[in-house]
C-alpha cells in the first residue's frame, strides 16, 4: 500500500503551518486541523518542543494553568481524543496517547518555513520570517502557553544572531535549542497567585 511506502521512505505524513494562522495538511493537501484551539496548540508543541514524549502533565500545566487537577486532566483528555481522531485518517502512528504521556513521531512532521526536526531545534524563526506572527492565531489560550511561545521566540532570536555573527567572522554558530535544562514548571510560575492552584498537584 502507498500509506506503508510512504512511511518506510522516510517522507513526511503530516505538514505544519506555525507563522501566521496554524494550519495542518496531508502530505496529499487533506486538511488534517483540529477544530479546538487547544487541540492545535498540542500539536504544534508535540511538534516544536524538540522531545519525541511529553508528559501529560506538562500540557495541562501549559493549556490549563488556572484549573484544578481534575479539571485539566479532564479538559486535556477531550483535546487529545479532538487531536487523535485529526490524524488518525492520515497515519494512525503518528500520535500516541498513553496514561502519562503523549508522543509524535516528529521525523514524520514537516514544519513550512522551517524543515524538518533538525531545522526545528536549531531555530524554530528563520530569518525570512516575521516571528510576530509565530503561532499568533493560538496566542492567549493560557498564559502559561504564551510563555512557552515567547520563550521559543527568544531562542530563536539568539540563534538567528550567532547565525549572522558566524556569517560575518566565518566561523560555525554555536547550536542552540530550546528546552535545555528546562523543567516542567518553567513556564507555569507565577500560578501559586491563583487561589484554585495553590493546592493543585500534578502526579
Amino acid at each position: 500500500m502507498k500509506l506503508n511506502t510512504d512511511l518506510e521512505d522516510g517522507r513526511p505524513r503530516l505538514r505544519l503551518r506555525v507563522f501566521g494562522a496554524v494550519e495542518a495538511w496531508s502530505w496529499t493537501g487533506e486538511s488534517i486541523l483540529p477544530r479546538g484551539r487547544k487541540a492545535q496548540a498540542i500539536l504544534a508543541y508535540l511538534a516544536m518542543c524538540g522531545e519525541p514524549t511529553v508528559p501529560r502533565r506538562r500540557l495541562a500545566r501549559l493549556l490549563w494553568s488556572t484549573r484544578w487537577e481534575e479539571q485539566a486532566r479532564a479538559s486535556l483528555r477531550q483535546s487529545l481524543m479532538e487531536l487523535r481522531r485529526s490524524i488518525i485518517a492520515i497515519s494512525p502512528e503518528l500520535l500516541c496517547i498513553e496514561n502519562d504521556r503523549v508522543s509524535l513521531q516528529i521525523a514524520k512532521v514537516w514544519i513550512d518555513g522551517i524543515g524538518g526536526p533538525t531545522q526545528v531545534h536549531r531555530s524554530i524563526c528563520p530569518l525570512q520570517q516575521d516571528p510576530n506572527t509565530f503561532l499568533e492565531s493560538l496566542r492567549g489560550l493560557d498564559a502559561a502557553f504564551d510563555r512557552w511561545i515567547d520563550a521559543r521566540l527568544a531562542a530563536s532570536e539568539l540563534s538567528n544572531d550567532l547565525l549572522y555573527s558566524s556569517r560575518i567572522v566565518g566561523k560555525s554558530a554555536p547550536a542552540t535549542q530550546f528546552g535545555d535544562g528546562a523543567s516542567d514548571d518553567d513556564f507555569t510560575t507565577g500560578q501559586s497567585e491563583h487561589p484554585r492552584t495553590d493546592r493543585r498537584s500534578f502526579g
